[in-house]
């Protein structure tokens, strides 16, 4: 769903996936990647790439629902009585 909003502010701001990219400071190959939902951007990597295109990461996330991670349990320290 990431990509599909990267891919529309794209296409709205009339850039083709070069011209985002060079905008965005993202190399070609990695900014297709991104667009084509295969990998998640770093933060930095979505901040730039939103600058690129003219619109807020937060602009482009939205719709996501973003889960916090699951935190392995940490064993319980026993204390000394």
């Amino acid at each position: 769903m990431l990509g599909d909003n990267i891919k529309a502010a794209r296409k709205a701001a009339g850039l083709s996936q070069q011209g985002a990219a060079n905008a965005s400071g993202t190399g070609l190959a990695h900014y297709g990647r991104v667009e084509r939902g295969e990998i998640d951007p770093q933060v930095g990597t979505l901040v730039r790439i939103a600058a690129g295109l003219g619109v807020s990461a937060a602009y482009l996330l939205r719709g996501i629902d973003v889960k916090p991670r699951e935190t392995p349990a940490r064993p319980r320290e026993h204390q000394a009585e």
